[in-house]
């Protein structure tokens, strides 16, 4: 719930908290507010750094850590966080939002070193490049990503690399041929073209499916 806006629950489940005011009553569902709920993307003056998940975990429960000016991490930045700049002045641009494709590009400005914080759930797959260059991607907050930035303008790239997303890509792109094929020739073997191309169709939403996972 940290950066998520609004909370849907079916028409039968109330809420009952001041935390989470109702926003819209429907007949099948109700819609609550999330008032508190993070920036999707953030810069972080300030780090804490815990010794498990479980500690990340209790201290997100207990509510007593601001977020907004710390991320929690499980082992210490690659850089030192001076607390220099004023961080109401941070500016993150979103350039590329693709998660079908697995790739965000964001472009940072900060008057001081930072964390880069991003609300997609860390998975070792997603790689990360600050300015062109390999960058550590953190675990922040128990389940969010991090990475650290020196003061200054910076472009940000994650990617997602998957042996399974990239072969499932590379057979949707051979096989796209024979779909043109067979709806140039028709007449061609026309039993086992379609068949194949039908696989191939198949192969391709299989592929959409798994990148969106």
């Amino acid at each position: 719930l940290l950066s998520a806006r609004y909370i849907a629950a079916p028409g039968g489940i109330e809420l009952n908290s001041p935390s989470f005011p109702l926003a819209f009553k429907g007949e099948q569902y109700l819609l609550y507010e999330n008032p508190t709920a993070l920036p999707w993307h953030s810069l972080v003056p300030a780090a804490q750094v815990v010794s498990s998940q479980d500690e990340a975990l209790e201290l997100l429960k207990e509510g007593k850590v601001d977020l907004r000016r710390t991320v929690l991490l499980e082992k210490e930045p690659p850089g030192i966080l001076s607390g220099e700049g004023d961080p109401d002045r941070d500016q993150v641009e979103r350039q590329v939002y693709d998660l079908a494709g697995g790739r965000v590009v964001l472009k940072t400005r900060s008057e001081g070193p930072r964390l880069l914080l991003i609300a997609e759930n860390y998975f070792p797959n997603w790689q990360a490049t600050v300015d062109g260059q390999p960058a550590q991607l953190l675990r922040a907050d128990f389940v969010w990503q991090a990475v650290y930035l020196p003061a200054g303008e910076h472009q940000v790239e994650l990617q997602y690399h998957s042996r399974a997303v990239s072969l499932s890509r590379w057979a949707a792109f051979s096989l796209k041929p024979c779909v043109m094929k067979n709806a140039v020739e028709p007449t061609t073997a026309p039993n086992a073209m379609s068949g194949l191309c039908c696989n191939a169709n198949h192969t391709i939403a299989v592929s959409s499916m798994e990148t969106t996972a």
